[in-house]
């Protein structure tokens, strides 16, 4: 079994493969087979097209071909910020293939957390011929919004009042998973006072829509009364899944003015 050296403290371990791991094959300007000479780099692109709430280990497995990387030749990648990672053939024969890992403790890792990234590659020692470069980032990936709310003020410039008075607006819901037949979903609005105070608007009600579905709704309104203070308010759709402890799905909201007596 090959050995491998770890510099700066450096975890070189297998990847595994998880329900919450995405693969990559990195992207090379000049192209693969890549020849790597001493400490020329080269840069390295990778996008997973995901974003990451959180990451536990960066996967980064080396391929060479024809010239592999040879007794104490060297594979470095980096700058992550301030530093660089790689590893040193200690063996007695050349390496075909070699993976090494860092984790959220090491500098750089979170460079990644968007899901795109550009590093530099090269051989620090010796000389190697790159067929391929596969990083593999295991965490948490942000899920896609699969709902969306759009709601809109009729006149965006229009102000309540002091003797108050309705205010229009127009409101959409989309479903955009399209993955079920359809979905239930539980929809609610408020108002936020220029006190800061909640002010409820419409109760939870449940609303129904198929893959792809969506529900508009036209030229609703708002009634403020004249007992409300003057100054800013905040209105708000809340959209929420039943299923799941109706846990918040998404939100939209816009802004009026109530004007002084």
């Amino acid at each position: 079994m090959n050995k491998i050296l770890s510099i700066i403290g450096l975890l070189s371990i297998a990847t595994t493969v998880q329900a919450s791991s995405l693969t990559t094959s990195a992207t090379f300007q000049e192209g693969l087979p890549l020849h790597l000479e001493t400490n020329i780099a080269h840069n390295a692109t990778v996008d997973f097209g995901a974003s990451f709430e959180s990451i536990d280990r960066i996967c980064f497995t080396a391929h060479f071909t024809g010239d592999l990387a040879d007794p104490n030749e060297g594979f470095m990648m980096g700058p992550f910020g301030s530093a660089s990672y790689g590893w040193t053939n200690i063996n007695s024969t050349p390496i075909a293939s070699r993976t090494t890992c860092i984790t959220p403790a090491h500098t750089g890792a979170s460079d990644f957390l968007d899901g795109a990234q550009t590093f530099g590659v090269k051989m620090y020692k010796g000389q190697a011929t790159l067929s391929s470069l596969d990083v593999t980032i295991t965490g948490t990936i942000n899920q896609p919004d699969l709902l969306e709310v759009d709601i809109v003020k009729d006149d965006p410039n229009y102000s309540v009042p002091a003797e108050g008075g309705k205010l229009k607006y127009d409101a959409l819901i989309r479903n955009l998973d399209y993955d079920l037949s359809y979905k239930n979903f539980n929809q609610w609005s408020s108002l936020t006072l220029p006190t800061g105070e909640a002010y409820p608007v419409h109760k939870s009600r449940q609303l129904e829509l198929s893959s792809g579905e969506e529900k508009s709704y036209t030229r609703p309104y708002i009634n403020i009364p004249t007992w409300f203070p003057a100054g800013e308010y905040t209105f708000t759709w809340y959209v929420a899944d039943p299923l799941n402890d109706n846990k918040l799905i998404t939100q939209d909201s816009f802004t009026f003015n109530k004007l002084p007596e």
